[in-house]
């Protein structure tokens, strides 16, 4: 009798999916880009927060880095992934929902777009090369390992972009990633189409093991496989968007825990950089106006 009311594994990913999907659908009546935006990467911060380890923390706000003159603020980021056991965060103030994180704590941010289209992937771009130029000044000046926080990117749907192979998988961002301006580590598309993953060892792991649900270690030891397909990927270029990605097919039911994989991962190999708060704070305290 016990085992008769348990849940069963598809319908807990049919409930999870269709939540992106109501979520999607139902703040599109409102009209206002604030009010459809914001509950849409509402929902995802939460099932987030509900998701990862304990170690990661998650919010939506700024970045604080320095540079010459002191201290500085990025631009807003729609969600803030940070390791919560080394470093505060600051609320902006008490009356909203966004915080400062300092740089050696965040782990990646996430970027949430309803729709990819030309306009919102050049707005990507030009944060991803705003989070490249702090760390740059950043870690010069405190002389540490040069460590970017990945940059993910979550679309609910994919709009047009002009490309000379529209409509195909692999011409698709083939404008946007061959801009030279920054490129994200990761794209995430609702629909399930596929996610695109940088081209490097540890992601080839990661299109290994969803492409084939086998269990990470056994993704890793299988050498001769990895090889292969590291070695495909370099030599086929039908199976890249472009030369530095690797497309792995998705449906809409994994992307979320796509997702949530990634992330975990991302927190498992987080590496730490010595924060010292006291310095940091007393560099904001003495920051000209």
């Amino acid at each position: 009798m016990g085992n008769i009311n348990k849940p069963k594994p598809y319908n807990v990913l049919k409930a999870l999916s269709d939540s992106f999907n109501y979520v999607f659908d139902q703040s599109a009546v409102a009209g206002r880009p604030d009010l459809i935006g914001e509950p849409r990467e509402g929902h995802i911060r939460e099932f987030l927060k509900s998701s990862l380890p304990a170690q990661a923390n998650v919010t939506r706000g700024y970045i604080l880095s320095r540079e010459e003159s002191g201290v500085t603020l990025s631009s807003e980021f729609d969600i803030i992934v940070y390791d919560s056991t080394i470093s505060p965060k600051f609320s902006v103030n008490f009356f909203s929902d966004r915080d400062i994180v300092p740089l050696e704590a965040v782990i990646a941010v996430l970027e949430i777009k309803s729709v990819l289209d030309n306009d919102q992937c050049e707005n990507v771009s030009k944060k991803v090369k705003e989070l490249d130029s702090i760390c740059d000044s950043h870690y010069s000046l405190n002389n540490g390992r040069n460590v970017r926080p990945y940059f993910l990117v979550y679309g609910y749907r994919r709009g047009k972009i002009s490309s000379d192979y529209m409509g195909t998988i692999y011409g698709y961002f083939d404008d946007y990633l061959n801009t030279g301006v920054g490129q994200p580590d990761v794209l995430f598309i609702g629909t399930g189409e596929w996610f695109i993953l940088e081209r490097r060892i540890d992601n080839l792991i990661r299109a290994l093991q969803f492409k084939n649900a086998i269990p990470l270690d056994v993704a890793t030891e299988d050498s001769e496989y990895l090889s292969y397909v590291e070695n495909k990927a370099a030599n086929e270029s039908r199976t890249s968007v472009v030369d530095d990605y690797i497309v792995v097919p998705s449906n809409n039911l994994s992307v979320p825990l796509s997702l949530v994989a990634f992330l975990t991962e991302a927190v498992k190999e987080h590496d730490r950089q010595p924060i010292n708060v006291l310095e940091l704070l007393g560099l904001w305290a003495s920051t000209p106006k």
